[in-house]
């Protein structure tokens, strides 16, 4: 077969553009000679490996030729053109993908190169073997997408190693982000801002300030809210004892827990349980 192609269809192309980094396409093709595409334009962005033959690129009217062992770039909305060699057509294999950083990890790949879109001698036997077999997935299976979406993280993991780029998606988090991260991740095991504070190696009243100046509230409010938010969750979807939910919360005392909840929501973690499932079933 001269080309095949897996084309992920799971979202639109609108959502993929929103999501951080969805594949859209992979695939091979053994180019006639002097096969050519464009000059076109694209909404996603295409890196191009070339397994074997040779070809050329234009870019704005400037010509480069392109072999064996190349990979060549396409971001979104650039225009392109390229052509295979009519006596020794390439063979390569391309993975298109967008999301919001997307351009960071073209930029940065495109940045290790003066040729700009073209990164010149990389082993590209790697990346063939991987996007030969991925192209084979079958379109609509739920698997596919996971396949997919891998493939991509590891093409773009290989080529952060192979060229070796540091890539602005992954910024430093701000020290205000990094304690947001860290009570979103351990907040069930935390009860003091202290205990944060601790972590850090910072004041509680240095943290409160940092915290407050970037996000509007303070760690203890955001803390309060993220276990409660957690709290009525679980008191709608499951039949688990208040006590239980409030163990889950970090609270080992439930009339605390109890007298917490009321507090932020207005109700009793009970009456509030009963009060979902009364309006559910008037729904229903």
């Amino acid at each position: 077969m001269d080309r095949e192609e897996y084309i992920d269809t799971s979202k639109t192309i609108e959502e993929k553009a929103s999501s951080e980094l969805e594949v859209l396409n992979i695939g091979h093709q053994f180019c006639q000679p002097g096969y050519g595409y464009g000059p076109t334009t694209r909404r996603y962005n295409v890196i191009h490996f070339v397994l074997s033959g040779e070809g050329f690129l234009d870019v704005s009217g400037s010509r480069s030729s392109v072999h064996a062992g190349d990979v060549f770039i396409i971001p979104a909305e650039q225009v392109l053109y390229y052509e295979a060699s009519r006596t020794v057509p390439w063979h390569y294999a391309w993975i298109s993908f967008l999301g919001t950083q997307a351009g960071n990890c073209v930029s940065g790949f495109m940045s290790c190169s003066e040729e700009h879109y073209l990164l010149r001698n990389l082993p590209v036997e790697k990346y063939g073997n991987l996007l030969l077999h991925m192209s084979r997935l079958q379109s609509g299976r739920g698997s596919s997408y996971f396949e997919a979406e891998s493939a991509l993280y590891k093409v773009l993991a290989m080529l952060t190693r192979d060229l070796g780029v540091q890539l602005s998606a992954s910024r430093q988090m701000t020290t205000a982000e990094q304690i947001r991260f860290y009570m979103d991740y351990k907040y069930a095991e935390l009860s003091s801002i202290r205990e944060i504070a601790d972590h850090f190696g910072i004041h509680p009243n240095h943290l409160t300030r940092l915290f407050r100046i970037e996000f509007g509230t303070t760690p203890k409010q955001y803390l309060e809210n993220i276990k409660m938010q957690s709290a009525r969750r679980l008191l709608r979807t499951t039949d688990l004892p208040v006590s239980w939910i409030a163990r889950s919360m970090g609270c080992a005392d439930p009339l605390a827990f109890s007298k917490a909840f009321r507090k932020q929501c207005g109700l009793s973690p009970t009456a509030y349980r009963k009060e979902q499932r009364t309006g559910n079933q008037a729904q229903s």
